[in-house]
């Protein structure tokens, strides 16, 4: 008796999908789809470790995710490090562009970022004088500091707002200043381009402590260039 294959079986309702050919078919959806949450999460994780109560965090991880399946068609990305850092860059930028448009975004640096980056110019980075100067509490602050992360990792670019030639010595100067973890917090994140949880596992610390930490250089940065403008147009004034 000849052997049935796969392909000629069938029943009184008609052909029967082969059990075999389902399984590889879920198997592969499942693959995608755990492959292209992988880098939606890490994307996330290039804004922040800790999200809420600012953005919520499932809603960045379903854009992500969208963005992906947009972008591939549903087939998955080349396992390939660089097509997979492509993809994340994408995602990240995409990410960062939908959130600047937001009323948090918006809202976060004039009325909170921006301030506290002109305390801590006053105050000389003296959490004290800072959180008086805001009027706030020492939990406040620090939470202050952990949002300055969200902001400065959505946008990058305002560690340094005007592309200043003149400012390079300044800014290498205020980075140098920093201390040892924050100095670390800058590096892993620009040069290694690590999320902030990857970072906090290298530092055996919690994701949001990684995040404030970028957000006290940050705003140290910040502070410290505008001091030295306010000092340099305090000194033209006097000539």
């Amino acid at each position: 008796m000849a052997q049935v294959t796969l392909h000629q079986r069938e029943d009184a309702a008609g052909p029967v999908w082969p059990e075999v050919y389902a399984d590889a078919a879920v198997g592969a959806g499942c693959e995608v789809i755990s492959q292209l949450s992988g880098i939606a999460r890490v994307a996330v994780g290039r804004l922040g470790g800790q999200i809420a109560p600012w953005l919520d965090e499932s809603l960045l991880m379903t854009h992500g995710l969208i963005t992906l399946l947009e972008m591939t068609g549903g087939a998955g990305i080349s396992r390939s490090e660089a097509a997979e850092e492509d993809a994340l860059r994408r995602v990240v930028d995409g990410l960062r562009g939908w959130i600047r448009s937001g009323s948090w975004y918006q809202s976060a640096w004039l009325c909170r970022v921006g301030p506290l980056c002109a305390a801590v110019s006053a105050g000389g980075g003296d959490d004290a004088a800072v959180a008086r100067d805001l009027g706030l509490q020492r939990a406040g602050l620090v939470e202050r500091f952990v949002e300055a992360g969200l902001v400065f990792a959505v946008s990058p670019e305002l560690l340094l707002p005007r592309r200043d030639a003149s400012l390079a010595i300044p800014l290498a100067r205020s980075v140098d200043a920093l201390p040892p973890r924050q100095r670390r917090v800058l590096t892993l994140y620009f040069r290694d381009g690590l999320s902030f949880p990857e970072m906090a596992e290298l530092l055996g610390t919690a994701p949001a402590r990684a995040q404030e930490l970028y957000g006290r250089a940050a705003v140290a940065i910040c502070g410290s260039l505008l001091a030295g403008q306010s000092h340099g147009e305090a000194a033209e004034v006097r000539r």
